[in-house]
This record gives C-alpha cells, structure tokens and sequence, in this order.
C-alpha cells in the first residue's frame, strides 16, 4: 500500500483541483490516457509498422509513383494483360487448314505417317 501512496495522493490532488474549478466557473482539464508521449508513438509505430508490413506481404512498391493514380490506355492495358496472361490461340482454323490441304483425308496413309512419325 505504501507504493500506491503517492500515487492516491496525486489524483486526489487532480481531483480537489477539478472540483474547486467547477466550483468558481473555471474550465476543468480532462484527464486522457491517450495523451502521454510514449501512448503517442506507440500508435505511431504500430501505424507505420502496419503499414511497412502490408507492403512487404502484398509486394507494394514503396515509391511515390506508386500512390498517383495513373489511367492506362488501351494499349497499356492490353500489353500489360498480356504480358501477365499470355494468350493461346484456341480457334479451330488450324484444324480447318490441316482438312484443306489434305482434301480432307486425314485417316489415310499420306496424313497418319507423318502425323505419328513426326515428318
């Protein structure tokens, strides 16, 4: 009980000092516990900490380029979504092609051996 002496006197003293202000009219001072220096960047840190964190997982680039909303063209837009996507040509026409030049005989001889044989 001893060390907590000084610290109920302390706050009884706040306390006789906010109701003598109350009693005269006088503005009275909120106490916060948000408002010591070490609270302050505490939540600074945990702040910058965070958000250093984020860029590092989610691989942000820290440079200021990267903050300045930029609209791409169409041509950026496609580049870039081919280059992230590349496109594989699905379409039939090779096939189509392959019909045409062997007059559409390709269960014979002349289609199968160089199919299989790779000539």
């Amino acid at each position: 009980m001893d060390d907590l002496t000084p610290l109920l006197n302390e706050k009884r003293r706040i306390y006789e000092n906010a109701l003598d202000n109350l009693e005269h009219g006088r503005p009275v001072k909120r106490l916060s516990r948000y408002s010591s220096p070490f609270t302050t960047f505490l939540i600074l840190s945990l702040c910058w900490l965070s958000f250093v964190t984020y860029n590092l997982f989610f691989d942000v680039p820290l440079d200021a380029d990267h903050f300045v909303p930029r609209v791409l063209t169409v041509e950026e837009r496609a580049i870039k979504i081919l280059e992230e996507n590349p496109l594989i040509d699905g379409h039939n026409d090779l096939m189509i092609l392959i019909r045409f030049l062997y007059k559409n005989q390709i269960y014979g001889s002349n289609f199968t051996d160089k199919f299989e044989k790779g000539e």
